[in-house]
């Protein structure tokens, strides 16, 4: 009797694990739908830039190297001018579980699952983008004179901030910037608190 029962255990057991791994997070789904790398945990950096050359685009191919050595997933706004999206494609099509392009159509479904907003323009429509991420949770990186007064940069020692805050234009200081994003990303605890502040900001 008792092995009979030990069995139905084990096979009960075996199952649950089984079902578990079927249901994915909103994260894991995303990452299964544009054939990146499934991780509910991995750090996911999301470009909404439009990649026109009046956004600064030259930065963020510059980027995308250290990112994908560094084993970030980027999301990348198919929103660009047709050399930048050329560019996007092949370095998508070389990374396949860690970059992906987004339709301009269906963009707004990166900001349910990405960590950092990785924004390079400062026009009125970024604005927007900057209070959307804020809204759900996602950092930005942004330039320290970037025209919205609810940031501010985030203090791990005092704990408070809603962004991180780069002061050159140059892929060597948002890199070190987005550095500093993941080393604070690790800390889950803190994570949930900063994502939280940004929530809490973006109602002001």
């Amino acid at each position: 009797m008792k092995a009979v029962q030990t069995t139905t255990v084990t096979q009960t057991t075996t199952l649950n694990k089984k079902i578990k791994k079927t249901v994915l997070t909103i994260k894991e789904k995303f990452q299964r739908k544009y054939g990146l790398y499934e991780d509910k945990n991995h750090f996911i950096v999301f470009i909404a830039t439009p990649l026109f050359d009046e956004n600064n685009s030259n930065l963020w191919a510059d980027l995308l190297p250290g990112l994908s050595d560094m084993g970030f997933q980027i999301v990348i706004r198919g929103n660009a001018s047709e050399k930048n999206k050329e560019i996007a494609m092949a370095f998508a099509e070389d990374h396949s579980a860690l970059c992906t392009i987004i339709d301009e159509d269906e963009y707004l479904e990166a900001y349910e699952v990405s960590d950092i907003l990785l924004t390079f323009s400062q026009d009125k429509s970024t604005i927007l983008e900057v209070q959307h991420a804020l809204s759900k949770g996602v950092i930005p990186i942004i330039a320290h004179d970037f025209p919205l007064d609810i940031l501010e940069n985030y203090n791990p020692n005092l704990e408070n901030g809603n962004s991180f805050m780069y002061y050159k234009q140059t892929p060597w200081s948002i890199f070190a910037t987005i550095i500093r994003a993941y080393e604070n990303y690790r800390f889950p605890y803190d994570w949930r608190n900063l994502c939280k502040s940004a929530i809490k900001s973006s109602k002001q």
